[in-house]
C-alpha cells in the first residue's frame, strides 16, 4: 500500500509539472501574422500631425496619416512629408516592397544598403515586382504607369478583384502597362485625374498621390 501511495503521488506530481509546462509554452507563443493576408496591414503607430507641411485641410491628409500609421511611407524628414515632391523609381520600389513584404510576412524588414536603394531593388527583382535590367537609373522620376505596375505586381491578382465596371481609360492605349492600370481602376485602387478617368501614364507622380494609392492598396 505504501508503494502504491508513493506511485500515485509521483503520477500527480508528473501530471502537475506537465500541465505547468503546457501553460508556460501556450502563453509564450507569439501571435504570428498570417502568410499572404490583407489582414497583415495594421496600424503600428499613431500620427499626431508630425508633418508640418501637410495641413489637416490638404486633400491627401487622411492618406498621409494612414500611410504613416501603417508604416507604408515615411517623411523626407521627421517633420516634413513633401506632398508635392515627385517620386523616384527607387522610392516607388520601397513602397511596393513594403506592400509585398507586409502582405506575405506581416512586417517590413528591409533596410538601406551602402547604395541605399540596392536592397529594395534586389527584393523587387527577386519577388517579381520588376524585371532584372528593367531600369538603368533608379534616381529617375518614376512615371504614373510604372508606379501602377509596381503596385500591381506587389499583390496577387486575387487581391485585386473588380468592384468597378470600367472597360476603357482615355489615355492608356498602347502603354505597356495598360492591362495592369485597367485592373487597378477596376479594383478601385486608381481613380483617374478628372471626370473622364484620365490617367496621364507618362507623368511623374507626387508623394501625396502615391499616399492615396497606397492607402487604397492596403485598405481595400
Amino acid at each position: 500500500n505504501l508503494i502504491k501511495r508513493k506511485d500515485e503521488k509521483m503520477k500527480k506530481k508528473m501530471i502537475s509539472a506537465a500541465l505547468t509546462l503546457c501553460l508556460v509554452f501556450c502563453t509564450a507563443v507569439p501571435a504570428f501574422a498570417a502568410q499572404n493576408s490583407m489582414g497583415n496591414f495594421k496600424a503600428t503607430a499613431t500620427y499626431r500631425g508630425e508633418f508640418k507641411d501637410v495641413a489637416s485641410t490638404h486633400w491627401a491628409a487622411s492618406s498621409v496619416k494612414t500611410c504613416y500609421e501603417y508604416g507604408l511611407m515615411k517623411g523626407n524628414s521627421p517633420v516634413s512629408f513633401a506632398p508635392d515632391g515627385n517620386l523616384t523609381v527607387a522610392q516607388a520600389l520601397v513602397m511596393a516592397d513594403r506592400i509585398h513584404e507586409i502582405y506575405t510576412t506581416g512586417k517590413s524588414t528591409l533596410q538601406n544598403g551602402d547604395v541605399w536603394y540596392a536592397p529594395y531593388v534586389d527584393y523587387a527583382i527577386e519577388n517579381g515586382i520588376i524585371a532584372k535590367g528593367e531600369f538603368s537609373n533608379y534616381n529617375a522620376a518614376v512615371t504614373r504607369a510604372q508606379m501602377a505596375s509596381f503596385f500591381y505586381n506587389a499583390l496577387p491578382a486575387s487581391e485585386l478583384s473588380a468592384i468597378n465596371a470600367i472597360s476603357e481609360i482615355p489615355d492608356i492605349s498602347g502603354n505597356r502597362n495598360a492591362d495592369k492600370i485597367l485592373t487597378l481602376y477596376q479594383a478601385g485602387v486608381l481613380t483617374g485625374s478628372d471626370i473622364y478617368g484620365t490617367f496621364y501614364p507618362n507623368n511623374p507622380i507626387k508623394r501625396s498621390e502615391a499616399a492615396a494609392i497606397l492607402t487604397r492598396v492596403a485598405i481595400p
